[in-house]
């Protein structure tokens, strides 16, 4: 709240702008009299029409929130939707006072001046020379060593379209330069274009830029000096009655023909904005410039009746008034005491310590007051044009190319290194699952383990060899084999549950996790990629949008993949609590109701696993076809294999490099165990990826509050960096051999076809 003693003669600064996304955002700023700033809002108001009308609703309901009696005046630039609401406010509020943004008004008035076709001649010259040499490194470091041998220390300026002293500000810097640059068209013009090289080597160009460096000085200092913080409406007064003598002191043989009375005819055209009665009365009641106003052409009668109107707008009584009009004005114009001794100097802090004693010494004059309040209202609008400045830094044109361009070039980086983790997924998923689901044949028979990579490795190469066909014309008897094979892990669970122990349902609690990881501190870190292998398969079904509406997906997800999986480890866990030595063949040792059973599980448990490589390897096609669609990866013939599904592709080569690539895993790694830490972290990583894949899409995409899209990606991403880290982390493991010593399984995936272009 504004309970500070200096909350009262308030200045509300308000501005528009429009971001590089079109967004309409606007500052609110308080100016305190002391000339401290308050941003108080800043809104998008995009959603919103932008009329007088609209705005001045919105500022009056500020205002009335804050207090009204606290402001005394608003300020904003000349834009038709800004005078309208400023226009409505005052007939709300009488006794503000508004103000036209006197920066805003001399940066327009020095672009009418380079309206002139003379000086935009010059100028358009001018920034092609710059543009020209700017463009490449090699004239510009050149460039740079030539002015630093000479002692020049600043470089090249660019100009920008808005701010018209940077107009100036470049063109000085090509005078300043125009040593060095001949010197570099003398010795090396081959660094130069045929362009650049003519200007520099053109003596009128840098005769006429001179000039109208000359000529465009006045009003840069003038701007500069406006947007100072301590600057009151009588410093304007006085900086535009001083332009004017320049202008008038130009000579007229010394630039183009009718610059001059072009100059003359910008200045008039903004000279009522600037000389209006407020700003007259103002630099009346500066004592040092008390003197030219009275001596000067201003009439004495018309600022009287502008000081009485405003007071009485201020609700102060018809005595006050005419106190104020006729006799605290009179002896001020004659100099009398209190009035006769001048501050030392025109500072604000100066000028209110001035005016303030008086009011203290002579508590009953009413011309105090009314000359602080002049003083206490800041003129010009620069503080939302700062914080606009700030924001622009992220979304202004330049840099929001600056930005893109980087986000987007980190962005290509992250979703290559996440597609090659969909493709390792590829390779590994098929290997895991179909090696898992053979190796129940050990358990049963005798059967040595290369005749289990065989038999694997001739699944998997059928799997691959029909993917051509596509999945539409056995693609009906997935469901169906899925289905079952959760039927069997729910008959296997309910049963190992109520064999053994059917309190361990307890273990679903969470503090039984956060006892986990007390207990085993670095362990169960590490262990954590033995654990991740219990999600690991959720992603595929996510992977197969192009195949499968998203309600489907959830509904299928959340109604029974998620429930059976709950299920089935929790029926495992009750198992293990009567045979924890067999921990190494949990699935297929807790098997119950004899061979007939097992064999019918094994049998769709393969079946499964078939269909769970089937996922991951149309994934990898259809990430594959995206990639192609965005150029970030060689272009393949792609096969549409279903006339029904748009997202069923085939792609021979990604088909057949895959599949090699899948054998010699299992013929390498030979076992699940030796697998399981390169799945869990080509998986792990793949999740951490879509977090922030995800996080840039909340913010750049969605806009979501940058608050709530960071307690995104520090929840999930917090939970996904643990999996990640530990499955990289080869020393430990959930049993005695889950996790291998060696490293390669575990960055297997990080290993991806490099795009060939």
């Amino acid at each position: 709240m504004l309970d500070d003693s200096m909350a009262y003669h308030l200045t509300l600064s308000l501005d528009g702008w429009s971001n590089s996304r079109m967004k309409s955002i606007y500052s609110w700023n308080i100016v305190f009299p002391d000339r401290r700033v308050m941003l108080l809002r800043s809104d998008d108001l995009s959603s919103m029409s932008h009329t007088g009308i609209n705005l001045a609703e919105l500022v009056i309901k500020e205002v009335k929130k804050w207090g009204a009696d606290r402001f005394a005046g608003i300020v904003t630039d000349n834009a038709a939707n800004m005078v309208a609401m400023r226009r409505n406010l005052l007939h709300a509020f009488k006794h503000m006072v508004e103000f036209r943004c006197m920066m805003h008004a001399f940066n327009t008035c020095m672009g009418s001046l380079l309206g002139h076709a003379w000086a935009k001649k010059i100028v358009k010259r001018n920034q092609k020379m710059v543009t020209s040499v700017r463009a490449s490194h090699l004239p510009l470091t050149e460039l740079g060593m030539i002015a630093n041998r000479m002692g020049i220390t600043r470089m090249l300026i660019t100009s920008n379209k808005t701010r018209f002293t940077s107009v100036h500000a470049s063109m000085e810097s090509v005078v300043r330069l125009q040593p060095a640059l001949t010197e570099l068209a003398d010795k090396q013009p081959y660094l130069l274009t045929d362009k650049a090289l003519a200007l520099i080597t053109d003596d009128m160009f840098f005769i006429k830029l001179k000039k109208l460096c000359y000529l465009l000085e006045p009003f840069t200092l003038v701007i500069h000096a406006v947007q100072s913080n301590d600057t009151t409406a009588a410093d304007v007064m006085r900086y535009w009655l001083l332009l004017a003598k320049h202008i008038s002191k130009l000579p007229s043989d010394s630039v183009d023909a009718d610059f001059k009375a072009h100059c003359f005819t910008a200045y008039n055209l903004r000279h009522n904005e600037m000389v209006s009665p407020l700003c007259q009365l103002a630099l009346l009641l500066h004592p040092l410039y008390r003197p030219a106003v009275i001596t000067g052409r201003m009439h004495w009668d018309e600022l009287r009746e502008t000081a009485g109107q405003l007071w009485q707008s201020r609700r102060h009584s018809k005595a006050e008034c005419r106190q104020l009009m006729q006799v605290d004005l009179e002896q001020y114009k004659l100099g009398d005491a209190p009035y006769n001794r001048l501050p030392l100097n025109g500072q604000l802090a100066t000028l209110r310590l001035w005016w303030r004693g008086i009011l203290h010494d002579n508590p009953e004059l009413q011309l105090p007051s009314l000359a602080l309040l002049l003083l206490d209202i800041k003129p010009h609008a620069v503080d939302p044009e700062k914080t606009f400045s700030l924001i622009g830094w992220f979304q202004s044109d330049r840099r929001s190319r600056m930005l893109n361009r980087t986000t987007t070039n980190l962005t290509m980086i992250k979703m290559h290194l996440m597609t090659s983790m969909v493709l390792g997924d590829g390779v590994l998923t098929p290997a895991q699952s179909v090696l898992g689901a053979i190796y129940g044949l050990q358990v049963k028979t005798s059967v040595s383990q290369g005749a289990i990579v065989g038999i694997s490795c001739a699944i998997v190469v059928g799997l691959f060899m029909v993917q051509r066909f596509g999945t539409g014309q056995v693609g009906f008897v997935f469901a169906p084999i899925i289905l079952i094979y959760f039927l069997c892990n729910v008959i296997i669970a309910v049963t190992n549950i109520t064999r053994y122990k059917p309190s361990v349902f307890k273990a679903l609690s969470p503090h039984y996790g956060y006892y986990y990881f007390r207990n085993n501190h670095h362990l169960g870190w590490v262990q954590c990629s033995g654990l991740f292998l219990a999600i690991t398969g959720t992603e595929a079904a996510y992977a197969d949008l192009g195949h499968f509406s998203r309600p489907a997906i959830r509904i299928s997800f959340l109604a029974i993949c998620y429930p059976v999986l709950i299920l089935t480890y929790i029926g495992q866990t009750a198992w293990l609590t009567a045979f924890p030595d067999q921990v190494g063949s949990t699935f297929y040792a807790s098997i119950p109701f004899g061979d007939g059973f097992y064999w019918f599980v094994f049998v769709f448990a393969t079946a499964a696993a078939c269909v769970a490589s089937q996922a991951m390897i149309s994934a990898a096609f259809s990430i594959i076809k995206q990639s192609i669609s965005l150029g970030c990866f060689p272009q393949l013939t792609v096969h549409h294999v279903s006339d029904k599904v748009l997202g069923s592709v085939y792609i021979p080569e990604v088909n057949y490099i895959m599949m090699v690539l899948t054998v010699v895993v299992i013929a390498i790694f030979k076992t699940t165990v030796q697998l399981g830490n390169a799945y869990s972290v080509a998986v792990s990583s793949m999740m951490f990826g879509t977090t922030v894949l995800m996080y840039m899409v909340m913010l750049m995409i969605w806009e979501t509050n940058f608050f709530l899209a960071t307690a995104f990606l520090l929840r999930f991403g917090f939970i996904d960096m643990v999996f990640t880290t530990g499955g990289c982390e080869h020393r430990d493991s959930v049993r005695e051999a889950a996790v291998p010593q060696a490293a390669i399984p575990g960055h297997l995936p990080l290993c991806r076809p490099l795009r060939l272009r």
